[in-house]
């Protein structure tokens, strides 16, 4: 029986190739153009949407390996509860960014491309995310990244998003080819593509363990693993609005999600087998990248280049669980990736309510913001707080379930999950300079009065995370 993930795809395909197809013929219509491309994108998004819950249920609780069509040669794809949970986080934000794109998208825009290029995108993310073999894992992962790389350079008129599209690509596509070599490492020892073939790995084997390390660090290039993470803060400054809100909520996440399908099959069988250098490693890494983004956030003036280094923060934590190789670990991770993008795509859509452009994030050009108009105040607040893992958002509980991870492995591990904690700490100080900055200050420039529909993707995300705040458990029986 094939999943439905495979239905998804073909979903979103179809919506990607009708933009397209529409935009060619509705250039005369002239200023509704970016709105009837846009209701054919959000369409395509919300009915993959609700394909999937209607089909969730069936699936909750099993893993199911399926082919499409039944050739050896046929692509493999997984479905189990981190899948179902991951792919639900992706169409969530792709529905949001397509409504919020149409009220920043002008009718002489380039519509057709840039929502074929979005819809491809969301495509490729839910082929990683179900992807059962290494070559479908590699080959939605390229369709990730080059539509990443055409979204982000989507402003040609800007030279700074061509300057970080390039930086993007040369630093992601370098984790590629590491991530290639390493899956040839693997394949060369267990003889087989398919992910579920990893529990067989010889961990005792130095060749299996700089295989697996080279794949965690290539992919995790995509989620800016330090020393590969300097390539973030420029995307997120230089890239449009609704840009920056899907790569910092899904593209990210996924940088996360793609080496976790790669331990998942090891955690699952044998985690005591895993040599413990292999962990030391993945907690120095999660423990170098946590410090450069937390200390890196201190220092930046502009808010952008801030959620980018906050977002390279968020990476050390998840890294940090996933190095106790622990079911706990595993399951703290996938949560604290649901929470985050939902957060992190939330406090972009709201930063480009204000002002639009690369100069739009400025703090100094936000001063006094919210202070004129309480409603954005508010939002400003309220997102900084989520950010800052306060309750009840959910990513309260998500950085607590990272520390409990690495609480309950004992050792070492201790002494990083104070680390961890240290360093959420840390990251209070530049979101709480957000507030201060946005709601206390002085206003020096004009604020123009913004609209409910400006808002209304900001509201509607962060009243996602209050409800996984309020109801953590609902979400992770989801997960478990």
């Amino acid at each position: 029986m094939t999943i439905f993930v495979v239905t998804l795809t073909e979903i979103l395909f179809t919506s990607s190739a009708l933009c397209l197809a529409a935009d060619f013929l509705a250039k005369k219509v002239g200023i509704y153009r970016q709105y009837l491309v846009g209701l054919i994108a959000s369409l395509g998004v919300m009915i993959s949407l609700v394909t999937m819950l209607s089909n969730w249920k069936d699936y909750l609780g099993r893993s199911m390996i399926s082919q499409p069509v039944s050739s050896p040669f046929s692509s493999l794809y997984i479905s189990n509860n981190f899948t179902l949970f991951v792919i639900f986080l992706v169409l969530v934000i792709s529905f949001t960014v397509s409504i919020y794109s149409t009220f920043w998208l002008r009718s002489d825009s380039n519509v057709g491309p840039f929502y074929a290029l979005l819809l491809l995108l969301t495509c490729s993310l839910v082929g990683v995310a179900s992807a059962g073999d290494f070559l479908t894992l590699f080959l939605f992962w390229e369709g990730m990244s080059l539509s990443s790389y055409g979204l982000v350079s989507f402003r040609k008129s800007f030279d700074i998003t061509l300057e970080a599209s390039l930086k993007y690509f040369f630093i992601v596509g370098l984790g590629s080819l590491i991530a290639l070599f390493g899956i040839s490492l693997m394949y060369s020892l267990v003889g087989s593509l398919e992910l579920d073939s990893l529990k067989n790995l010889p961990l005792g084997d130095p060749i299996a363990i700089l295989g697996l390390t080279m794949t965690f660090l290539g992919f995790g290039a995509e989620a800016a693993l330090a020393p590969l993470h300097t390539w973030l803060p420029d995307v997120y400054s230089a890239a449009s609005t609704p840009v920056a809100a899907m790569i910092s909520g899904a593209v990210t996440g996924m940088g996360v999600f793609g080496p976790i399908k790669i331990l998942q099959p090891i955690i699952s069988s044998d985690a005591s087998g895993v040599p413990v250098n292999f962990k030391l490693l993945l907690a120095i890494i999660g423990l170098a990248t946590m410090l450069i983004g937390n200390l890196g956030g201190l220092y930046q003036t502009n808010l952008r280049r801030m959620l980018g280094y906050s977002t390279i923060a968020q990476t050390g934590y998840f890294v940090s669980a996933l190095s106790t190789f622990s079911l706990l670990g595993l399951v703290a991770a996938v949560f604290a990736i649901w929470n985050h993008g939902i957060l992190k795509s939330n406090f972009f859509a709201l930063t480009g309510s204000v002002e639009e452009g690369y100069e739009g994030g400025e703090l100094n050009r936000l001063r006094g913001a919210g202070r004129k108009n309480k409603g954005l105040g508010v939002l400003f607040v309220l997102s900084s707080l989520g950010m800052m893992g306060s309750p009840p958002f959910g990513l309260f509980w998500s950085e607590i379930l990272i520390v409990e991870s690495l609480v309950m492995a004992g050792g070492l591990f201790i002494a990083l999950g104070a680390a961890v904690a240290f360093n959420m700490v840390i990251s209070i100080g530049y979101y709480y300079r957000v507030i201060n900055t946005v709601v206390f200050e002085e206003p020096q420039n004009e604020v123009s009065t913004l609209k409910l529909r400006q808002l209304s993707a900001s509201v509607a995300l962060l009243t996602i995370s209050l409800i996984a705040g309020i109801l953590p458990q609902l979400f992770l029986n989801l997960i478990t």
